[in-house]
């Protein structure tokens, strides 16, 4: 309790011992069936079901051959051998037992991807709030169905284009950069019938799993999960697919895909209507330091949730293909996309999302119209130096966070609120960067906007008087009508000393919560590295009005 860290006496869910401190005990990786009773898929044969003997990572598989695993002809371990090992098999030896074909129980890191979990709810005999499956991503490129009442692997997903690192994944040669495999967010999509809570599929009720691979690449994946043992490959998309999945010029796959319902005119939708929508992703030139437009990740997408078909997606001027096109669309865009229905009729009309460079964009979604029409947006404030001629480092801030958007009102006036902060989450440790916290007030909640408003209003920035700087004002006033407030991440009596925003902010009760990381300034030799340093975590709650 006094140390914050686990007690040497502690036991995990899944753990029949105690497991303590100790990650290496414990746990699904120790709960893993034996490498021959695996279920373990890959999307070899697209013709066929996930199921089926084709796609099964299996040594009689003649699809996966030696190139497949990255492998050379008669290079160690062999075929077979690693084919073994990626089931789950000790080839060699590394506990010491005698025994090449007993389980490893191990599991790549799940390091950013965020497990989530579909409780299906027994039958409607007999219900059971336990019954429920964990769905989780790890990178050494596989999805994991974890059954949540014993821990125990139901089966595994591995794109094909990660069995490919098998060869060096077993190597586990020293690297100079982190490789990373599956690392995205789990979003599910869930329709029920009843609202029962039990998952009926006889009454067309389905649950669909979609995730992106963050730093392991560049596509998307969605499935079918309705049957947990028996999981479906609904589709992938990417910007190395063809026709209707082609994401041109999408980046690494950081956003979580947001769902919701929209009604495009003209095209072929799932008769709910439920679309993904979600950012363009993540260029890894933003890495290197010094301010960088895009020629990756700078658009927002939005697919059919069942068939992953594009509808509509925005871009920058020179992509003709977009739907719509704005000159200010310069950077990668790999947080998630807010998107809320206003009107309350059950379908969306509003989006908001922010960039690399510092903006942050509204949209309004103009519902039965074709994509050509079906979107007017723009840039709603430009926080950083993206809009100006020059870009110091001390003003090149970053926003890798989706907005956090609330309704608030006051005096008479609603509007709706929108607070995020800046910080370079590549570089924890940098210095350079002057970052803030910013809340920003829409005082258009309601109306919708056609593209030449869009065009013609006015940005925020922070030239804005009516963007209040409350950074040493602990009772502020914020006048009726203004842009916001923003605050700097810096203690006034120590000046800039690397404080960031590194995730998304809530607001709860008009109350924003935040949390900041600023690093020691004794880090500075290692300042461009992702190496473990000491530094301060602060966690803010702070009035949005």
């Amino acid at each position: 309790i006094t140390t914050g860290f686990f007690r040497s006496t502690a036991q995990s869910y899944w753990t029949t011992g105690v497991d303590g401190d100790d990650v290496r005990l414990g746990g699904a990786a120790n709960e893993q069936p034996l490498p021959t009773s695996r279920n373990v898929y890959s999307d070899l044969d697209t013709a066929a079901a996930l199921t089926a003997t084709s796609n099964q990572v299996t040594v009689t598989n003649a699809s996966i051959t030696t190139t497949t695993l990255g492998l050379g002809a008669a290079e160690a371990p062999g075929r077979a051998a690693l084919i073994d090992w990626l089931r789950g098999a000790d080839i060699d030896d590394d506990n010491a037992d005698g025994s090449v074909t007993d389980p490893r129980l191990a599991m790549g890191d799940p390091m950013n991807g965020r497990p989530t979990t579909v409780i299906y709810g027994g039958t409607p005999l007999i219900p059971d709030i336990t019954d429920g499956v964990v769905y989780a991503v790890t990178n050494d490129g596989y999805l994991h169905a974890i059954d949540a009442a014993s821990g125990s692997e139901l089966w595994a997903f591995i794109p094909r284009q990660m069995l490919v690192r098998a060869r060096d994944l077993h190597l586990d040669a020293a690297v100079t950069d982190r490789v990373f495999g599956l690392d995205g967010n789990v979003r599910v999509l869930r329709n029920e019938v009843n609202d029962n809570g039990i998952l009926e599929p006889g009454l067309g009720e389905r649950v669909y799993l979609y995730f992106g691979m963050r730093r392991g690449g560049s596509e998307y994946y969605g499935l079918d999960v309705t049957d947990r043992n028996a999981p479906t490959l609904l589709w992938k998309i990417g910007p190395n697919e063809t026709g209707a999945k082609l994401m041109k010029g999408a980046g690494q796959s950081w956003s979580t895909p947001t769902v919701a319902r929209v009604n495009v005119s003209g095209a072929t939708q799932n008769t709910l209507q439920q679309v993904l929508v979600f950012g363009g992703g993540y260029e890894t030139i933003q890495d290197n330091g010094p301010y960088v437009t895009d020629t990756s990740g700078n658009q927002i997408f939005m697919v059919d949730a069942v068939s992953g078909n594009r509808l509509w997606y925005a871009g920058p001027s020179a992509d003709t293909s977009a739907d719509l096109r704005h000159a200010s669309m310069t950077h990668s865009i790999p947080g998630d996309v807010r998107v809320f229905d206003l009107t309350g009729d059950g379908f969306a009309d509003r989006m908001y999302a922010a960039d690399m460079g510092g903006r942050v964009w509204r949209f309004d979604i103009s519902n039965g119209q074709p994509p050509a029409s079906l979107v007017t947006g723009g840039v709603f404030a430009s926080l950083g130096n993206a809009h100006l001629s020059s870009h110091p480092d001390a003003t090149t801030r970053r926003f890798y966070n989706a907005p956090d958007v609330s309704f608030l009102s006051s005096g008479g006036r609603t509007w709706l609120n929108i607070a995020l902060g800046s910080g370079y989450r590549g570089h924890p440790l940098n210095l350079n960067t002057q970052d803030r916290f910013y809340s920003l007030r829409d005082q258009r909640p309601f109306a919708r906007l056609t593209q030449a408003q869009y065009d013609s209003s006015t940005v925020i920035t922070e030239a804005d008087v009516n963007l209040i700087d409350v950074t040493t004002n602990i009772a502020p006033t914020i006048p009726a009508g203004a842009s916001g407030w923003r605050m700097d991440l810096h203690r006034p009596s120590a000046g800039w000393t690397g404080e960031k925003s590194l995730s998304e902010a809530r607001t709860v009760q008009s109350m924003i919560q935040f949390s900041t990381y600023e690093p020691n300034s004794a880090s500075t030799a290692s300042s461009n590295s992702c190496s473990p340093g000491i530094g301060t975590n602060r966690l803010y709650t702070v009035s949005a009005f």
